[in-house]
């Protein structure tokens, strides 16, 4: 038999089939398998759309998720012959649902609580989805029949490793699956397997040995697994490509090495889903952006004048200080391809470099900020901190934090941290002389806050705080700028902690008629906080007193959740970097467009 294989890239046709704005879009997606209808998900709910009319119909949203931002995404092939597909609710910082949506248009019912649908299989008998969340994420494979039933668990991994998605061979007689592994205070390493439903050993077909990352996969009928892949060499653009794999179906081997399938830039892939005859393929197409704006404080801080766009560039920006004089705005981009340390005036258009920080793409700390960890000023305004990935020599990652004067000049070694353990660095401001770094423990069940010198390295425990170790717990925190106290939260929460580092007794304060906080940070006065919250369409940014009264200053429309994946990756929230004279605030504002595509004769 003459063997076929894909087009040459140039080949490849595209078509758009959604054109949501920035302010709702898509977050995840799939074709039918007859190729006739587009199932998507938006802040507004789930919606089916006929391919040929463009007629849409909307599902009506559970009574269970309204008023809150549900994040849909969308499994992605059809359930039950085609009359159900099934849907997992994701509200950022929450465990995931499963629901099974009539194609009918009728409400969703909920199949499972906390459990995350990955696949159906080919002939829409069987979901497979991962269940007991662990320290890397879900341990255990499970499977159910689309209304629920027959559920029994096929696979388990340890304490150790974890399981970070799953899909069926086209003829349904295997499961591939995403594996993780990482020993306490050891590399992380991820691996390809697939396994046969009636037993047997897994096979593992690629490794990241093999690539350096996988986004989302898909194993098409004609025996290819496509996957997405980062394409960490082009920082500014956040490209991600389609590559695959041609596999043997009966053992699970690989026929070939991983092979590109496209040579796109300047966006993201993910959510690829495919027709029952394998002619055409659907994926969601997204870009992520972040800018500066700026914003003058009034009535005595309890609202806030229209935000101006300080940086006009395209890519990512992250305000991260103020100069002491409040006058201009430190913070990082990636506008030149690699990320690089700005300082622009209030005044002017154009910033000044201050040093280049990475060659290398965005990768994310316990944080959930993006490489390099957001810039602090040290508290006289002297210099800045910042991090950078180290991979020298072939060996384990590292995270080294750096210091560069604000006036510009070489920058020079701090510390070197491991990546999973480095959380985050807050600084006081002057008069105050403290600097913390905050670390995981290696079991992930404490925070540890340590004293920091910029020009000496660590000095002395500060305080501990008891975390959760599993992916769906994230903590954000600020130092005050008297050095006194620590705010800590955990994301998605309304609970505010507040450390003593002067041997007081903690307390707490509950935020009033907000919930789902993502971001802390202190006022210039040390006598309120700036919070964002999560909100049905977007989210808010607050001025909170230290009793928990809460003020709006701004409103973001648009969804917090940055991908597709669960506990993965920080929350497209705004946050605000108050200038040392309290007058001004640099706020991080997002933006993600995303919608869904088609590809074919691939």
């Amino acid at each position: 038999m003459r063997q076929s294989y894909p087009p040459r890239v140039s080949d490849l046709k595209q078509r758009q089939l959604t054109a949501n704005s920035s302010e709702n879009a898509v977050t995840g997606g799939a074709i039918s398998p007859d190729g006739k209808y587009l199932t998507f998900a938006d802040l507004q709910g789930i919606h089916i759309k006929a391919l040929e009319t463009s007629e849409t119909k909307t599902v009506p949203q559970p009574e269970a998720l309204k008023g809150i931002q549900a994040n849909w995404q969308i499994t992605p092939t059809w359930a039950s012959n085609g009359t159900i597909f099934i849907a997992n609710a994701k509200p950022h910082g929450a465990r995931p649902s499963i629901w099974a949506v009539p194609v009918t248009g009728g409400p969703p019912h909920m199949l499972r609580d906390d459990a995350l649908a990955w696949t159906v299989s080919r002939d829409g008998s069987w979901v497979a989805f991962g269940a007991n969340l662990g320290r890397l994420y879900y341990r255990e494979l499970w499977l159910m029949r689309p209304d629920g039933a027959e559920t029994r668990k096929v696979y388990d991994v340890d304490e150790n490793s974890a399981i970070g998605g799953a899909e069926w061979s086209p003829d349904g007689q295997r499961l591939a699956y995403v594996k993780w592994h990482q020993p306490v205070g050891e590399k992380f390493e991820w691996h390809f397997e697939s396994r046969d439903l009636n037993g047997g050993v897994p096979v593992t077909f690629a490794s990241d040995f093999d690539l350096t990352d996988i986004t989302d996969w898909s194993w098409v009928p004609d025996g290819r697994i496509i996957y997405t892949v980062p394409d960490y060499g082009d920082t500014r653009e956040n490209t991600c490509n389609f590559w695959q794999t041609r596999m043997n179906l009966r053992t699970g081997e690989p026929l070939e090495r991983p092979k590109r399938l496209t040579n796109w830039s300047g966006f993201c892939i993910d959510s690829p889903s495919v027709t029952a005859d394998g002619k055409k393929l659907a994926f969601r197409r997204s870009i992520v952006q972040s800018s500066v704006y700026l914003a003058d404080l009034q009535a005595n801080g309890s609202r806030i004048s229209m935000p101006r766009r300080l940086t006009l560039n395209e890519g990512r920006d992250f305000p991260a200080a103020w100069t002491a004089d409040s006058r201009a705005v430190v913070f990082v981009s990636n506008r030149n391809g690699r990320w690089e340390l700005f300082r622009q005036s209030l005044d002017k258009d154009t910033a000044e470099l201050i040093a280049k920080a990475s060659e290398d793409e965005a990768e994310r700390t316990e944080a959930g900020e993006f490489n390099p960890t957001i810039p602090r000023m040290n508290p006289d305004g002297t210099w800045i901190l910042y991090t950078i990935w180290s991979r020298s020599g072939g060996s384990s990652p590292s995270i080294e934090l750096m210091r560069v004067r604000i006036a510009g000049g070489a920058p020079e070694l701090v510390l070197a941290a491991t990546p999973r353990s480095l959380h985050s660095f807050r600084c006081g401001r002057s008069p105050a002389t403290l600097c913390a770094i905050a670390e995981r423990t290696q079991d992930r069940k404490q925070l540890i806050f340590t004293a920091l010198d910029p020009l000496q390295g660590r000095g002395r425990e500060l305080a501990r705080f008891d975390t959760n170790p599993t992916p769906d717990a994230e903590y954000a925190w600020d130092l005050a700028p008297d050095g006194t106290r620590i705010a800590i939260l955990k994301r998605s929460e309304a609970t505010i902690h507040f450390l003593s580092l002067s041997g007081q007794a903690s307390q707490q304060i509950v935020v009033k008629r907000w919930s789902g906080l993502q971001s802390v940070d202190w006022a210039a006065d040390g006598n309120s906080l700036f919070v964002s919250s999560v909100t049905e369409g977007g989210s808010a940014l607050l001025r909170l007193d230290l009793k928990g009264n809460g003020q709006l200053l701004w409103t973001y429309k648009g969804t917090v959740e940055p991908g597709i994946s669960a506990f993965i990756g920080g929350p497209l929230a705004p946050w605000a970097v108050p200038s040392p004279y309290g007058r001004h605030l640099a706020i991080c504002g997002w933006s993600l467009n995303a919608n869904i595509w088609l590809m074919e004769d691939f």
